[in-house]
């Protein structure tokens, strides 16, 4: 029988509700512009942010994929560390920019008022975190985001390129 025992159920839950928004709140504080930039490209162009992220995640997971099935050694250790690092940081970077936005939407119709960076990510952690519980719709909703969120924050890293939000020529 595959199953979580209670300790690993108890290791797994800390990590989800503690470990996951701890890591996202030092990110946050250290990246609060990039944060902030990639915010507003999500809230600008999500659609645009969606196609973005789906684009990395297939050709990052197929490069990845392709590079590890060479007989080549460093090849096949790019494919490794493209799988083992690159991946997992992309997801991590989608989160964060997905948790924020969460966090700060939900904050501001509730309170209607403006919340704190590191807040607004906690909060949008823990309330992401606890859409996975549930089965099926948070599973497939909460990868979506990530997948959107990452595209956001590919896009932010564009130099020079501001989201606009008026429209184009005025």
């Amino acid at each position: 029988m595959i199953g979580l025992g209670v300790g690993e159920l108890i290791i797994l839950l800390l990590v989800v509700f503690v470990g996951v928004p701890a890591l996202l709140v030092v990110l946050g504080a250290l990246l609060p512009r990039y944060l902030e930039r990639s915010g507003a490209v999500l809230r600008a162009h999500p659609g645009r942010s969606a196609l973005l992220g789906l684009l990395n995640m297939v050709v990052l997971l197929g490069l990845a994929w392709l590079l590890s099935l060479t007989r080549w050694p460093p090849l096949e250790y790019l494919g490794v560390f493209l799988f083992g690092f690159v991946l997992p940081a992309s997801l991590v970077l989608g989160l964060l920019v997905t948790a924020h936005l969460v966090g700060e939407t939900v904050w501001g119709q509730l309170a209607k008022r403006p919340i704190n960076l590191l807040a607004a990510l906690l909060l949008g952690t823990v309330l992401l975190a606890l859409v996975l519980l549930v089965p099926i719709v948070g599973w497939l909703l909460v990868p979506v985001l990530i997948l959107i969120g990452l595209g956001a924050a590919l896009a932010a890293l564009v130099p020079g390129r501001r989201p606009s939000s008026g429209a184009a020529g005025s």
